[in-house]
């Protein structure tokens, strides 16, 4: 299984990220690389989009 790094959590980032959790197979999720902001701040973003709608895992 490959091991993963994602290099900013914008909108291209997102979708990457929820389809590497949603589909489980493609690898393993090793960093998430995004300077703004922290953990509880990067999970309201995540869960809440403005475009894609929200998140429920």
């Amino acid at each position: 299984m490959a091991r993963i790094a994602i290099n900013g959590l914008g909108r291209i980032g997102k979708l990457v990220l929820r389809a590497l959790i949603e589909d489980g197979t493609l690898g393993e999720i090793a960093l998430l690389n995004d300077p703004v902001g922290g953990p509880a701040t990067h999970a309201q973003l995540f869960e809440f989009d403005s475009v894609h709608d929200r998140w429920r895992a």
